[in-house]
């Protein structure tokens, strides 16, 4: 059997026919869309902003009654009016009884490592 060869004139007569149907598709949905041009817009130089002044009342979403702990405030770490993030420290407190249970604590841990690492 013999195979059809095609000439370049052919090769380039179906790249140039192409080309026209894809623009020809391009610019008819190109017209069909809605172009920016149609919409309008107007722009402003503003010079100065009006300062913006509310007033009202703040309220917790939730609170936590703690219980009266025995101790020295050791620093407080926020003065009045500072903004504070949710788990933020706001004040640390020194306990000689809660740092000898703290002590006690971290012995018994270590004494229960050793044992388990035994």
């Amino acid at each position: 059997m013999k195979q059809k060869r095609f000439k370049w004139w052919q090769i380039l007569l179906g790249v140039v026919v192409l080309v026209m149907v894809g623009n020809l598709v391009y610019g008819t949905l190109k017209k069909s869309t809605p172009a920016a041009e149609n919409k309008k817009y107007a722009t402003v130089k503003v010079s100065q902003a009006a300062p913006l002044t509310y007033s009202g009342k703040v309220e917790a979403v939730r609170t936590q009654v703690l219980a009266p702990t025995s101790g020295k405030a050791q620093s407080v770490t926020v003065q009045n009016g500072d903004h504070v993030e949710q788990g933020q420290a706001v004040m640390t407190t020194f306990s000689e009884s809660y740092e000898e249970q703290a002590t006690e604590a971290r012995q018994a841990l270590a004494k229960a490592q050793r044992q388990v690492n035994q």
